[in-house]
């Protein structure tokens, strides 16, 4: 077995404005249905859990800085409901597992019919109606949307002694509940760089594109090329994706894995082809996304329940969490400046 995957210790990382904290299970919203599966996993395994909850969201009324946006227009905002529904139905679709020739031609219709339809939306700048909300400052590059602020969150937890930090998403979940990390590293493959020399693992975006890699869910070795490939990700120009979709990702994806722009790091960054956001028998991650929104909540309790965890083990999950892994992030205030390796403010929730 390789070095890399002898028992590292490893900190489990979720990151969110929304607190956390609420103990009655069939009163909790999703994110709290995830991180009580999340850390449960975590306990089974001996890793380290952590909580950030980030800075609240800030709205034109208390930062007039924000740049206003160009307003949509009625043919604009008709194209993009057309984009979200035809995702829906793709969806639903390849939720049925079709036969592999037709999931082969389901899949180059769909992408084929959204590049046709998204190419034809006029790029605009940022807007404060974005509900993401801006909770998250760049030193030079200003105000960015919620989802960029993971990375200052993983930044701050690699200044600590951890060997890796695993990154996940509060709209997943760790699916199989006995399989390890290191067993769904040494069972998987990569497309990119050999996962035992990689210093940043991920998984494929698909169904959404089929070869880029996705940020829900990351392996990072707490190691000086990690750190050179986060600081450099922080500090990319992004454009409008500073407060649109795919936010940071696209940031990835075109920094580190476009074809067009070869990047020194790509040997460093490992893509395991998981199918994540679809269904699948024996899936270890399980990431429901915008598209199925709906279904978070219902496929959290199922996960839980799976899990044996009830009511009163829910809440006493909740409890754990709130009293030792939850803990405040200013991403406000504490500035993070990653190109001269500033560490974050953080201080311990205290009720």
């Amino acid at each position: 077995m390789s070095e890399s995957f002898n028992h590292p210790r490893t900190l489990m990382l979720m990151a969110d404005n929304r607190n956390p904290i609420m103990t009655d299970l069939y009163q909790a919203p999703y994110y709290s249905l995830a991180a009580a599966v999340n850390f449960d996993y975590c306990l089974k395994h001996g890793y380290e859990f952590r909580y950030f909850q980030t800075s609240k969201s800030l709205n034109k009324d208390t930062d007039s800085s924000i740049t206003q946006s160009i307003k949509p227009s009625s043919m604009e905002l008709y194209i993009q409901q057309v984009v979200y529904h035809l995702g829906i139905h793709y969806m639903n679709l390849r939720a049925l597992r079709v036969h592999n020739q037709k999931e082969k031609w389901v899949d180059k219709t769909y992408f084929k019919v959204r590049r046709i339809l998204t190419s034809t939306l006029v790029s605009t700048k940022p807007t404060n109606k974005n509900k993401s909300g801006h909770n998250c400052v760049h030193h030079k590059l200003g105000h960015r949307s919620a989802p960029w602020s993971k990375l200052p969150a993983i930044h701050q937890a690699m200044q600590e002694d951890y060997d890796r930090i695993v990154y996940i998403d509060s709209d997943a979940i760790f699916n199989i509940r006995d399989m390890s990390l290191d067993d769904f590293l040494l069972a998987s493959s990569s497309t990119l760089a050999a996962i035992e020399e990689a210093h940043l693992t991920l998984t494929y975006n698909y169904p959404w594109t089929d070869v880029l890699a996705n940020s829900g869910f990351m392996i990072w070795k707490n190691t000086d090329r990690a750190h050179k490939i986060l600081r450099t990700w922080w500090n990319t120009d992004a454009g409008k994706h500073h407060f649109e979709h795919d936010y940071e990702q696209y940031a990835l994806n075109s920094t580190f894995l476009s074809k067009d722009n070869k990047s020194e790091f790509q040997n460093d960054i490992a893509i395991i082809p998981a199918i994540t956001f679809l269904e699948r028998r024996k899936q270890f991650l399980r990431h429901v996304g915008i598209i199925q929104k709906r279904l978070r909540v219902l496929r959290f309790r199922q996960a839980l329940s799976m899990l044996n965890i009830g009511p009163e083990k829910f809440k006493l999950l909740i409890e754990k969490i709130k009293e030792r892994h939850l803990y405040k992030f200013d991403t406000i205030r504490d500035t993070v400046n990653l190109t001269n390796g500033q560490q974050q403010g953080r201080d311990k929730i205290t009720i």
